[in-house]
């Protein structure tokens, strides 16, 4: 194996704009955070727990998501687009492309031209098996994401099947995510079960007030099973739906 560590040399943020970050993947999570709120009090939502030593890089490479993928998703819906160094030691932008744009794409007679081809060829060739083969999860991790590459307007977004590679596709270099308003507040509900069951039948009508965080402790830490449940507000106000 071969691990490749960015901290030292691309560690920059290097453009904050109003709805959008880019960044080298050496930059630490909580370092972008931190500079997003001060800058335009915005953030990304799908940091990891160990923002404060993660790197861009790592988060993108694996498809983190985080406390708040349950309302938010993973960092494969954040990606704008990306730069990495393929195969034939050239970079390349993945973002989502029209069909036109895929069309001289697949002209190229290089690395990234052969990508689109062969790429097309497999969508396009096998849209039922991709799509069948999709697990019906709310958090899904693994790598290879074919499901959302082809649009339905015949666009392709090459950026989601880096997202969760692990570092196999080629070498990342730079990252543009989305970001969104920080919420000025949140609260928190406790709600207490005697077993695992009814506390599972409370789950899908909380899911449907969309929470921004999700936890369950069970008996094995105390003696009743716990579901934790935070919502976002602007004012801090409680979710008057539960209470």
């Amino acid at each position: 194996g071969l691990i490749v560590r960015f901290p030292k040399y691309l560690d920059k943020i290097l453009e904050v704009g109003d709805d959008f970050v880019s960044t080298e993947p050496g930059a630490l999570w909580g370092a972008l955070n931190q500079k997003l709120e001060e800058k335009r009090g915005r953030y990304v939502p799908c940091y990891p727990a160990s923002a404060d030593f993660s790197t861009i890089g790592v988060v993108t490479a694996n498809n983190c998501s985080g406390e708040k993928t349950v309302k938010y998703g993973s960092m494969r819906e954040w990606v704008v687009s990306l730069k990495m160094i393929l195969a034939d030691g050239k970079e390349t932008e993945f973002k989502r492309l029209t069909e036109k744009e895929i069309t001289f794409k697949q002209i190229q007679q290089d690395k990234e031209g052969e990508i689109y081809r062969r790429m097309s060829d497999l969508l396009v060739s096998h849209p039922n098996l991709i799509q069948n083969s999709k697990p019906a999860v709310t958090k899904n991790s693994t790598g290879y994401w074919l499901y959302d590459v082809l649009g339905e307007d015949g666009s392709m977004d090459m950026s989601r099947l880096v997202c969760g590679s692990q570092g196999t596709l080629g070498i990342i270099t730079e990252i543009e995510l989305k970001t969104m308003k920080k919420p000025r507040g949140t609260s928190l509900i406790l709600a207490s079960f005697p077993d695992l069951r009814k506390a599972g039948s409370a789950i899908e009508p909380i899911l449907k007030l969309k929470p921004s965080a999700f936890e369950m402790i069970d008996r094995k830490k105390i003696p009743a099973i716990v579901l934790l449940v935070e919502f976002e507000n602007e004012h801090g106000e409680p979710v008057k739906e539960l209470i």
